[in-house]
C-alpha cells in the first residue's frame, strides 16, 4: 500500500545527512503504516520499519503483519520516528 514506504523513506532522505555511519546514534529507525490501517480491507494491517541499512549504505526497509500497526493507529499515530 502506498503511503508507508513513501512516508518512510522521505523523512529518512530528509533528516539524514549524507555519509552518516548507519550502526550510530545519528541513524533515524522510521516504524509508519498507511492512512488506511485498521480498516476491515484484507492486506492493509502492514507496518513498515525502514533505516539506513549497514549492509548496502542505503535505504533498507522491512514489512510485517500483525497486531504492531493497528495498535500504532489505534494509538492515535501514523509514524513514530527513533
Amino acid at each position: 500500500m502506498p503511503g508507508r514506504e513513501g512516508i518512510a523513506s522521505y523523512i529518512l532522505f530528509k533528516e539524514l545527512k549524507p555519509g552518516i555511519d548507519p550502526l550510530r546514534s545519528e541513524n533515524k529507525l522510521v516504524c509508519a503504516i498507511s492512512v488506511i490501517t485498521g480498516k476491515p480491507i484484507p492486506g492493509v494491517s502492514r507496518i513498515v520499519v525502514a533505516a539506513k541499512s549497514p549492509l548496502t549504505g542505503t535505504y533498507g526497509e522491512s514489512e510485517a503483519n500483525g497486531l504492531s500497526a493497528p495498535g500504532l493507529k489505534y494509538s492515535g499515530f501514523d509514524v513514530v520516528v527513533v
